[in-house]
């Protein structure tokens, strides 16, 4: 299903910009160097996620029942958590509550749009991608 797909390629997109950033940190100067502009990177990138994979995975079933909105949310914080609290262990990045506060801002409001796209799709009686696998 092109949802799934999707969903899959944002977290992998996701992993490749925090990669590129710790690697080739000059890349990122100009946004960096914007009023806020780190702090709206983290909000957007993993915004980004967080609705893609609202709508891509929640309907994936884990031990019998679909993930659901509310379980994919959480998988989307702990990766969010992860990646910020893994930059103490990477010379040249650091940890920080202020990145990590506009990363969970980006997964709660648009991964908010997603769970509202989710649901209003269900009750219209259409899912996204219904019947593709």
């Amino acid at each position: 299903m092109l949802a799934r797909r999707l969903a899959w390629l944002a977290v992998l997109g996701a992993g490749v910009i925090s990669l590129v950033a710790s690697t080739h940190p000059h890349l990122f100067l100009p946004l960096w160097s914007l009023p806020g502009g780190d702090k709206l990177g983290h909000f957007v990138v993993m915004g980004s996620v967080s609705l893609a994979v609202v709508i891509g995975l929640s309907s994936v079933v884990v031990l019998g029942r679909p993930l659901g909105v509310l379980g994919t949310l959480t998988l989307v914080l702990v990766f969010v958590t992860l990646e910020e609290v893994s930059q103490m262990l990477i010379p040249g990045r650091n940890f920080s509550l202020a990145d990590l506060f506009a990363s969970y801002a980006g997964v709660l409001s648009l991964g908010t749009l997603g769970a509202l796209w989710v649901l209003w799709r269900r009750r219209s009686g259409s899912v996204l991608g219904a019947g593709r696998p």
